[in-house]
């Protein structure tokens, strides 16, 4: 009877703690949702193209041909089927997007816990959700999952995951399915965004590598799998290009489904001031200067915390107790003093993911007749490669904040499953107190988890003005702090007043969110006229769509451009001055709606007309 007893309250204490990590990310995953319901996107850089391409699209017209856009087909035309499904909203978008952030949370952490455990494979996903899903670091929103500022970005992630955990299932299983089915989701991924890719495509080959070289197959055999993946692989390309001959030649549809990767090379956009910042080499010197302090500083302190976990063991439990207790304070005084998390930091990602990929690679090749060690690290192996490549585009500036919020959080991931898993998995194999350091480590990972929620709390605790209404619908900022929404509502509603349902409207340099709001389309394929859509498309192009089809309003918006180097829209003879010149010639003035930003600058809204007197292609 006893023995029944102790076997059940075994079971249900199992139970409870097999249980407890995923009921603690459900809750977190719903407070932050209901934290930031709204506060997601910004009111007029990026996020507006997200949702008015798929609306145009979904009216019929056709991307390339009747929408100049930089990304791959895929996103766009999964935004329009959503909409064809469930309407054409903001919500149907955020529904869509929390449901892949679940999702994708919940691949995170199968594919963590099959290498590590329950408690690594939690502290990873609470990670994403706080330092990526719903973050908020920058004034700019738009750098989360559920109103990202490119769908490409998060549908590739999410892509990939799936890719690697069905890559490293077909090397556990020695089932040519998953793999086939990996390659489809490797070709979907190719439809997304280029720097999203080239990661995806490195672990794809890591993969290929270590399921040849560990299920032993003969060379025809090989080839036979080789072939059956990179055709799975080609598919939705296949499918994309069929669908796009219809409306363009063939070389058109081509450059479409190509996607960013026809602009990576280009002179201007790796000449641009916007992109040398992001890549870390405008000041090559203090970000290399950062990145050694960093790493420095997390390894003193790893380090310290495992010498504690291997002194203490042979302490008493009294004394050890009282000894964690001092640690604690002393670290706890260090967090308060340090404007800086601890140990969740980006400058070290490049540097640990590269060498932990390696390491675990090499592992894999020495243990590839071990099919428990395979099984366990080849997901490490392809995340770590996975992390590496992506990032790419941050390597000599690493950062959570903006790109960072994708690019850099594969990374944040690995850096856990190091502090969570293989460093107490180490003090615990030279018998010492692995078990002191796992408690101390995710007890500061917890701490760094808060210092990014207050971060991102600085932000949506000023979110409380309500622009759009019903289902479109969003909160930004309060007047106080940016004039915007007061501006765009007062332009709402004289678009609504003066200008005919069946009109069309081009908004400079940046303001397709007025488009979709008002729900009044540009009839040119040009919705954006920042910097880089000049430099790639070509300002020349532009005006000829204009003249071809001159929208009935013009609406200027405030737009700061110094990130790229250049001044206002219009002002800048080197930015935007032909387009200016057309629209002085054939436009008059209607209106003026003025506010006042943070910067007290005033946030000027001019909107033109059509002057009906004058041919417009002349």
């Amino acid at each position: 009877m006893d023995t029944r007893s102790n076997h059940k309250a075994g079971s249900s204490a199992s139970q409870w703690r097999e249980w407890l990590g995923p009921f603690l990310l459900v809750a977190l995953f719903l407070a932050l949702s209901a934290w930031t319901w709204r506060k997601w996107p910004d009111l007029l850089v990026d996020f507006g193209r997200e949702l008015y391409v798929p609306w145009q699209l979904l009216a019929g017209k056709v991307l390339y041909r009747d929408i100049a856009y930089l990304n791959g087909p895929l996103s766009p035309y999964l935004n329009a089927l959503w909409f064809y499904i469930f309407g054409v909203c903001l919500t149907t978008l955020i529904v869509i997007n929390l449901i892949l952030t679940a999702v994708v949370t919940t691949a995170i952490f199968f594919l963590i816990r099959r290498s590590c455990d329950r408690l690594t494979a939690t502290c990873s996903c609470m990670v994403f959700l706080c330092i990526s899903a719903f973050a908020h670091f920058t004034f700019t929103g738009n750098y989360n999952f559920v109103c990202p500022y490119s769908h490409e970005l998060t549908h590739g992630i999410a892509l990939s995951i799936l890719m690697i955990l069905l890559m490293s299932g077909s090397i556990q299983r020695k089932t040519v399915g998953m793999l086939v089915a990996s390659g489809f989701c490797l070709g979907l991924v190719f439809l997304t965004k280029a720097e999203v890719f080239l990661a995806a495509l490195a672990a794809a080959l890591v993969g290929i590598v270590l399921t040849i070289g560990t299920q032993r197959r003969s060379g025809g055999r090989a080839i036979v799998l080789l072939c059956a993946f990179w055709a799975a692989a080609l598919l939705p390309a296949a499918f994309f290009l069929a669908y796009l001959i219809r409306f363009m030649p063939i070389a058109e549809a081509l450059r479409g489904i190509a996607g960013t990767w026809q602009y990576v090379f280009t002179a201007s956009l790796l000449d641009s001031p916007f992109y040398r910042e992001s890549l870390g080499i405008s000041d090559l010197g203090t970000n290399l200067s950062t990145m050694t302090r960093s790493i420095a500083g997390l390894l003193f302190l790893a380090g310290s915390l495992v010498a504690l976990g291997l002194i203490t063991k042979k302490l008493t439990t009294k004394f050890l107790l009282m000894l964690s207790s001092l640690v604690l304070l002393a670290l706890s005084l260090l967090v308060k003093i340090s404007p800086t998390p601890l140990f969740l930091v980006p400058e070290p990602l490049p540097l640990i993911t590269c060498l932990g990929g390696v390491a675990l690679f090499i592992r894999c090749i020495k243990n590839r007749c071990e099919p428990q060690i395979i099984a366990r690290l080849t997901p490490l192996c392809l995340w770590a490669v996975f992390a590496f490549f992506f990032l790419g585009k941050l390597m000599l500036n690493p950062k959570f904040y903006h790109y960072g919020f994708g690019l850099a959080m594969p990374g944040a991931i690995f850096l856990v499953v190091l502090l969570v898993w293989f460093l107490p998995s180490f003090v615990s194999m030279l018998r010492g107190r692995a078990r002191l350091l796992r408690v101390l480590l995710v007890l500061f990972l917890v701490a760094d988890l808060g210092y990014y929620l207050l971060s991102s709390n600085i932000a949506y605790s000023h979110k409380t003005y309500g622009v759009g209404a019903g289902p479109d619908f969003m909160l930004t900022y309060e007047p106080s702090i940016d004039a915007r929404g007061p501006a765009v509502n007062k332009l709402l509603g004289l678009i609504e007043q003066t200008v005919p349902a069946r009109a069309s409207v081009a908004v400079f340099p940046e303001g397709a969110m007025v488009n979709y709001l008002s729900r009044r389309p540009n009839p040119t394929p040009y919705i954006n006229f920042m910097p880089i859509e000049l430099s790639i498309f070509g300002e020349a192009s532009m005006v000829r769509a204009f003249q071809a089809h001159p929208p009935d309003f013009i609406i200027f918006l405030e737009r700061d451009t110094g990130e790229y180097g250049v001044g206002p829209f219009g002002i800048d003879p080197a930015y935007g001055k032909h387009i200016t010149e057309w629209v002085e010639n054939h436009y008059e003035a209607e209106w003026l709606a003025v506010g006042k930003s943070l910067d007290e600058h005033y946030f000027s809204i001019s909107v033109r007309n059509l002057k009906r007197t004058v041919n417009p292609g002349h």
